[in-house]
Parts: C-alpha cells; structure tokens; sequence
C-alpha cells in the first residue's frame, strides 16, 4: 500500500474506495457520471434573463461528455452571449436551453474502456459546430 508522507493533506485522502467523487464527476465500478447534486442544480435552474444567468448556467452545465452534441446544442446561446444587441431570449434559445437542460438531467454513466481492443477515430464538422466520437468495434 503506498505511503502517506507528510505534505499529503489525509483529510483529502480517500484510498482503498469503490467509488469517489473527483472533480466534479462521481467515479465507480460501473464507470463515470455526472455528480448528483450538479445534475439537481441544472434540473433546477430558471430560464435565463440576462447574460449573466446564461453564463452561469453554461458554466454549470459543461459537462460536454456526457451529452452527444453538446456545443451544436448549446450554439444559439453561446452565440447569443457574443452579440452586443439587449438580450432577447426567443423561442430557439428557450429550445437549445430546454434541449440541453433535460439531456444533462438524464446524463448517462460513461463506461471505462478497454485498453486491448484498437481505437477508432470518427470526426465531422459544419459551420455550426465540430464533433468527434472515439470507439471500439
């Protein structure tokens, strides 16, 4: 077992567990999720008003693994925050917002992959957004 030396802070040490939360995102056996009480503050927040709320829920809400398009998703109100026009939340921000919020709300749990089976790479782009998807057969 390795050995704790004096620098290490052993309240923050957590070994020999199934599961932990690191950086957000709760780590198990069965592979990686979001954290609960993440996923309940995007569940609960409000639509957004003014810039600010939408930065904050953009901020909260970049768990972009976890969510398949997430920046062709989110695009109409990253793209809204770059305008310098009064913010005015039309009925596409209010469905990126609400497309985005409920995929977060059902975020599935990342399986670990396996190292012995070769990679495959799948890329695309558009005007709109840059995805990519990294598989094994």
């Amino acid at each position: 077992m390795a050995m704790i030396n004096e620098w290490t802070n052993k309240e923050k040490c957590q070994l020999m567990c199934r599961e932990v939360i690191f950086l957000g995102n709760w780590v198990g056996e069965e592979g990686i999720s979001t954290e609960a009480s993440k996923i309940e503050v995007v569940c609960d927040w409000p639509t957004p008003v003014n810039p600010r709320q939408l930065r904050g829920f953009l901020g909260l809400a970049s768990y972009r693994r976890f969510v398949q398009s997430f920046i062709t998703i989110a695009d109409p109100m990253h793209s809204h925050l770059r305008k310098e026009e009064p913010f005015v939340w039309t009925p596409e921000h209010l469905e990126a917002f609400s497309c985005l919020k409920s995929t977060l709300c059902k975020a599935p749990v990342l399986a670990p992959s396996d190292p012995h089976p070769p990679f495959l790479l799948y890329t695309d782009e558009s005007d709109e957004g840059l995805g990519a998807v990294l598989s094994q057969p």
